[in-house]
């Protein structure tokens, strides 16, 4: 007698094995998307830093543009221009915690530091290094962070 088909035995072990191949995938997946959104974060605080850069350049606002850093959130004191994160972060300089950042009228920013998004150390980029001419994304050093 000729039978078609698969034993039970045979499924159990294609669903077990398919199993761990979707929970592999998912950590990977879960990994890249966080990576991803990091990055996306990164790449949005440099875009509003260069924006109002050149707003004050251009515009000559008086008192200057301070630009306010919040727990997800950085706001402009010109326009009220803001931007929202989906991770959190937080600014220092070697002095401690920052709250705001003022840009001059030649698009100079008068305060320095540094912001870090929050996250896993292992990420290719986990901050943006903030100088008076320059807006650059870097990596976590332990102590600070070293633009690239």
């Amino acid at each position: 007698m000729n039978k078609k088909g698969f034993t039970i035995v045979e499924l159990v072990i294609v669903i077990a094995i398919a199993g761990i191949l979707a929970g592999i995938a998912s950590v990977q997946y879960r990994k890249i998307s966080y990576i991803h959104d990091m990055q996306t974060d990164l790449d949005e605080i440099i875009a509003f830093f260069q924006e109002e850069r050149l707003q004050a350049f251009t515009k000559k606002p008086t008192p200057p543009i301070t630009i306010t850093v919040a727990n997800h959130t950085l706001t402009n004191n010109f326009d009220g221009n803001t931007v929202t994160m989906k991770n959190g972060f937080a600014a220092r300089n070697a002095g401690g915690a920052l709250t705001s950042f003022t840009i001059d009228t030649r698009g100079l920013l008068s305060t320095t530091g540094n912001i870090y998004v929050t996250g896993n150390p292992g990420t290719q980029f986990s901050c943006v290094s903030i100088g008076t001419t320059s807006i650059r994304e870097g990596k976590i050093n332990g102590t600070g962070c070293t633009a690239k």
